[in-house]
């Protein structure tokens, strides 16, 4: 993923962010596309008690410092922008 699809796809493409994180991280990708991804994802999250939300961090934290990118969010925490 290159630092414009990225800035793109943070405010709101939840599991495409997820996908090309796996997809970066995995030593082999054993999900050939996005949909079979996220019904995995949705099982595995499941199974172990946890939400989409708490991998999505992890993937905006690694992409964050990997592209050097600041959040400005609102009062109440909402997306603005990227910069």
């Amino acid at each position: 993923m290159t630092r414009k699809e990225y800035i793109n796809h943070k405010g709101g493409n939840l599991g495409l962010i997820i996908y090309e994180y796996y997809k970066e991280k995995a030593s082999v990708n054993l999900v050939p596309d996005m949909n079979m991804f996220l019904m995995y994802l949705n099982m595995w999250c499941a199974q172990k008690g946890m939400g989409l939300g708490n991998l999505y961090q992890v993937a905006v934290r690694y992409y964050d410092a990997k592209f050097n990118i600041t959040t400005v969010t609102g009062k109440d925490n909402e997306f603005i922008m990227c910069i």
